[in-house]
């Protein structure tokens, strides 16, 4: 299946928004891969039929947990693993940010985007699991160009 999901990879034109790529690729992933692309399209679900921003952040930092357990014995577990702790990571700093903005305080307006090229950098050194990683790239991608439409 992962020489599928590669020839797949490549042959596909730009990335399109998250939820179409999720549809796009979902099926051409390794199936031991499958049920964790399925967790994060139900957490997606779930945070945007969020009413609030307090129940939208509760939903981001169960969705990072629930992620996290849900790799008990995956080949590219630790690949998976160490991707979503630097989303983690990424996440609870663009969060004290957000905090700190309701205080008043200047801060950097494009530090998400600083964040999402740090982790792009990051999966483009990693090695092995080409096929895995380069998923996780597209879809990072992908939710790039879903956060810069003008309708969000």
């Amino acid at each position: 299946m992962k020489p599928a999901l590669w020839t797949k990879l490549k042959s596909v034109g730009p990335p399109l928004d998250f939820d179409s790529e999720m549809q796009r690729f979902i099926f051409w992933l390794p199936t031991h891969v499958r049920p964790f692309a399925l967790r994060v399209r139900r957490w997606r679900k779930l945070y945007l039929q969020a009413a609030d921003v307090n129940t939208r952040v509760k939903i981001e930092q169960q969705a990072l947990l629930d992620l996290r357990r849900s790799l008990s014995s995956i080949p590219e577990r630790a690949l998976i693993f160490a991707f979503l702790k630097k989303v983690e990571d990424a996440y609870h700093l663009s969060l004290a940010t957000r905090r700190d903005a309701l205080t008043g305080t200047l801060i950097n307006t494009k530090l998400d985007d600083e964040l999402i090229d740090s982790l792009e950098v990051w999966l483009e050194a990693c090695r092995g699991h080409r096929e895995v990683r380069s998923w996780l790239l597209r879809m990072l991608r992908a939710w790039r160009v879903q956060r810069n439409r003008p309708d969000n």
